[in-house]
């Protein structure tokens, strides 16, 4: 289900494995940025989430044990009722070969770790609202050159 491009952000489905970022990040996304999180320690856990919680964004680590965060990503394509939920990876994976990876399964962006957690709210919105300029431009017949700026990046 993907959700009206203007909607203000709300919900954010958290997958990662390490139980310090995990906390650090769920205190930062609701505390600084006023958003619902379903943190979850594990891909797995994540897709038994999707359903009861309806994400409008998933934010997931990278490299985990088992599934890793493009193998949740491929499985969430997989799901027509989940196929168009955007997605923002967090990793410290920075070689080039890593990250062109990660841009085929066509992530909203890649957040590089370590992040600062007083920063990650900005950057998850700055993500999501350009999310919304890009959608915008292509229905209106544009480019989406937003969103090949960011991937540039």
């Amino acid at each position: 289900m993907m959700a009206d491009i203007h909607e203000p952000l709300k919900r954010v489905l958290l997958v990662e494995d390490d139980p310090g970022i995990r906390a650090v990040s769920t205190a930062a996304l609701e505390l600084i940025g006023a958003l619902t999180v379903c943190a979850c320690a594990s891909p797995e856990q994540a897709l038994a989430s999707m359903a009861d919680f309806a994400p409008q964004l998933v934010v997931t680590d990278v490299m985990m044990a088992g599934l890793d965060g493009p193998g949740l990503i491929e499985r969430l394509r997989q799901d027509p009722e989940h196929a168009n939920i955007p997605v923002i990876f967090v990793t410290a994976l920075v070689d080039g070969v890593a990250q062109a990876r990660l841009r085929s399964v066509a992530p909203l962006g890649i957040i590089s770790k370590p992040f600062d957690p007083l920063t990650l709210v900005a950057r998850i919105r700055e993500l999501w609202s350009a999310r919304s300029l890009d959608q915008s431009a292509l229905m209106s017949g544009g480019s989406g050159s937003a969103m090949v700026e960011r991937k540039k990046r």
